[in-house]
């Protein structure tokens, strides 16, 4: 079930500015399939000095794949700032927040 067609199952949410530290957060990147995109997309969140907790993959179809990574982020402007990153890199086609 794809959230997105089912708005009444949506929920706005925002993230307090007085609240430190660490908070997990999801995501899901839809990659081509291609040698070496889990390897090129880890890297990429490495060198923002996140962590990855998790990683695991789903198939979406003989040209794409999904990775879900889980992740510990210091707020929304963090996360922002990962999920632009992530976007730039070549053969990524979409980049979705997960939600826990």
């Amino acid at each position: 079930m794809d959230i997105r067609d089912h708005n009444e199952r949506r929920i706005a949410l925002r993230w307090d500015d007085t609240v430190v530290g660490e908070y997990r957060a999801e995501l899901r990147v839809e990659v081509e399939n291609r040698r070496g995109m889990i390897a090129v997309i880890a890297t990429r969140i490495n060198s923002m000095g996140v962590n990855i907790e998790k990683i695991s993959t789903d198939d979406k179809d003989y040209q794409f794949t999904y990775v879900n990574l889980e992740m510990m982020v210091q707020g929304r402007v963090h996360l922002a700032r990962i999920m632009k990153r992530l976007r730039t890199i070549n053969h990524v086609r979409k980049v979705t927040r997960v939600k826990n």
